[in-house]
């Protein structure tokens, strides 16, 4: 094994995994605010990258509209989203997380009736690289991991300085003070599944271009990445999550290096599934009860 050459990728995982922290974050978002673990989130994220590489990859749009038309979109699907939720408002947390993994099923079924079940290929949407050693990062790839520690620092003071912010976290510890303070839950609810989806659907755009592969289930295998990030983040410290998804990006990008793992079908792609595992077994009580 090269050591140079692990700790070389595992620094590019590092970056890439960052900016799959914006994924990570869209769910600490939604989870901390309703309660909803909010897998619907994967297939929101490739829907949002299906749209730039039919708009702006196929018709010719120029890429600022079609990323904005995206976004636009992955708003749209939050909102709906929340709004097929709202009648399970009551139900136990496994209920509802079970009812988004179905709408991340259909989501994904969609996108194969809507553009075929074949793999695309979505350019990046900046060029140029910064070299590590022998690896080269690319400057989408940087500038999607500045932006998750960006918005992790925004969500963070939008959470303590105004007042939909702290709303939002108002209803996630109890909604019926919540209400008496005046608090209106749903309207709340609304804006924070938009922008969770927001979030999203900027993660499936940045990774995406970033990978170049799109396909329907990419994200929901960054999405299953992510929620060890969630995990070992304790569902609302958005800090540690980013940094967590830089860590889990680091251990994905050194496996893949290491001959004997890479060897091993499926290893390499499981590794965020296992970091998940891992949380889940050492320590059971925060993945329960999602809370440190």
């Amino acid at each position: 094994m090269d050591l140079t050459l692990t700790v070389e990728a595992a620094a590019r995982g590092a970056i890439v995994g960052t900016g799959a922290g914006l994924l990570a974050l869209a769910v600490v978002l939604t989870f901390r605010s309703t309660g909803v673990l909010n897998f619907a989130l994967g297939g929101i994220a490739s829907v949002s990258a299906f749209v730039v590489w039919e708009l702006w990859n196929q018709d010719g749009t120029p890429l600022p509209a079609a990323v904005v038309a995206a976004l636009a979109i992955s708003v749209g699907l939050g909102l709906a989203t929340e709004r097929v939720m709202r009648p399970l408002a009551g139900a136990p947390v496994a209920v509802r997380a079970i009812a988004t993994l179905g709408l991340l099923l259909l989501v994904n079924g969609s996108i194969v009736l809507l553009w075929g079940p074949a793999d695309r290929y979505l350019p990046a949407l900046t060029g140029g690289a910064v070299p590590i050693g022998s690896v080269r990062v690319g400057s989408q790839e940087i500038g999607l991991a500045v932006l998750a520690v960006l918005a992790a620092v925004a969500l963070g003071v939008w959470t303590r300085t105004r007042p939909l912010g702290m709303a939002s976290l108002a209803i996630g510890e109890d909604p019926d003070a919540a209400r008496l303070l005046g608090v209106r839950p749903t309207r709340v609810a609304a804006v924070v599944w938009g922008l969770s989806a927001l979030l999203a659907g900027m993660a499936g755009i940045g990774l995406s271009g970033g990978q170049g592969v799109l396909n329907s289930t990419g994200m929901t295998l960054a999405l299953v990445a992510s929620l060890a990030a969630v995990l070992l983040g304790g569902f609302d410290r958005l800090g540690i999550t980013v940094a967590a998804a830089a860590g889990v990006g680091a251990l994905t990008a050194a496996v893949a290096v290491v001959p004997q793992a890479a060897r091993v079908s499926g290893l390499v792609e499981s590794t965020g599934f296992l970091v998940v595992l891992a949380v889940v077994l050492l320590r059971p009580r925060r993945a329960a009860l999602g809370r440190a």
